[in-house]
């Protein structure tokens, strides 16, 4: 579990060095709590879903919005080799109610 959201592709928009800023903010919690979890690197592909909580007054999202640069994190970290389609399976955004702000990432590993 990620604390917060990744960067929606709306929060990319604009500025370069603040989109540059955000994707990095997303890589550094992700691999953190990538390297605390003890999860192994991966060497196969998987398959990723989100489970992303909206807050009680959060507008409907798109269904990609978070994809873009949660994928370029999990890659960044190791915890995807890449993420093309040889690689990667992307599972459909699971959104929940909750009362925190943050991104369940689940890790599948696939068979070649």
């Amino acid at each position: 579990t990620v604390p917060g959201h990744f960067a929606t592709k709306n929060m990319l928009r604009g500025h370069h060095m603040k989109a540059a800023r955000l994707k990095k903010l997303d890589r550094q919690a992700t691999a953190l709590v990538f390297r605390l979890s003890g999860i192994p690197t991966a060497e196969t592909k998987r398959r990723v879903t989100l489970r992303v909580p909206l807050l009680r007054k959060a507008r409907r999202v798109d269904v990609d919005a978070y994809w873009l640069s949660g994928l370029d994190a999990l890659v960044c970290c190791g915890a995807l080799v890449d993420d093309g389609p040889k690689w990667c399976e992307i599972r459909p955004t699971e959104w929940l109610r909750g009362p925190r702000r943050q991104t369940e990432v689940i890790l599948e590993d696939l068979e070649g």
